[in-house]
């Protein structure tokens, strides 16, 4: 998984070192000055890494870090007027946020984020005439983010679904015709979540979960 992000990042990289070649989503090349159309549908795929810190409370009282590999789907709607850019964003991806601590000497707890998706709202601006590049999209985003979670303690676990605020930026850039390569990055505040853990009632705590990661996205 480490390899494909780094892949990713890689082609993103270079796409935003390459020279500005396209323009007008009709398939058209005017240039780099070319005024693009962010407008209408779009899917992409993502992938990144995610970092946060976890406890488990009473009668544990255990806490440990978190982190691991986050892939998976993108899926939204652009509205252009102008150079500013309004749409919404959804996203779900497969996740291996992981981590383990000591609840008690010889006791271990841990705990997995096993999901997690969001549902946002995005405002952008575009920056293409003004650097004359390729269509570039600077924007901030914010929703509702959501999740599945284990917490586990000796051994004995339980999963809860979870679900925050999610909020943050990023920056789009048209390669060719209608593919873009992003980047971005999210935090999400799920807090604390109920769970019985063999036989005991106790709080899972998720700290805030921060987000790094970038994508590929088509628009129709």
């Amino acid at each position: 998984m480490k390899n494909l992000f780094l892949a990713a990042a890689t082609v993103a990289l270079a796409a935003l070192a390459s020279p500005a070649m396209a323009a007008n989503g009709d398939g058209s090349n005017d240039g780099p000055f070319s005024t693009y159309n962010w407008g209408g549908f779009y899917a992409g795929v993502n992938g990144g890494y995610g970092w946060n810190d976890r406890s488990v409370g009473t009668p544990f009282n255990g806490s440990h870090k978190a982190d691991g590999a986050l892939a998976g789907g993108t899926f939204g709607f652009n509205i252009d007027s102008g150079d500013w850019i309004f749409g919404v964003e959804g996203d779900y991806a497969w996740s291996d946020m992981r981590g383990s601590g000591a609840c008690a000497p010889g006791v271990p707890c841990g705990s997995e984020l096993n999901s997690f998706g969001s549902v946002r709202g995005r405002v952008g601006y575009d920056l293409a005439t003004q650097l004359g590049t390729n269509p570039l999209l600077v924007y901030a985003t914010a929703g509702l983010g959501f999740g599945n979670s284990t917490f586990s303690v000796n051994g004995a676990s339980d999963k809860q679904n979870v679900m925050g605020g999610v909020y943050g930026a990023g920056v789009e850039y048209m390669v060719v015709d209608n593919w873009s390569v992003k980047g971005e990055y999210l935090r999400a505040e799920f807090g604390n979540d109920n769970y019985n853990i063999g036989g005991v009632n106790t709080s899972g705590h998720i700290g805030a979960i921060d987000i790094a990661r970038v994508g590929i996205n088509y628009k129709f």
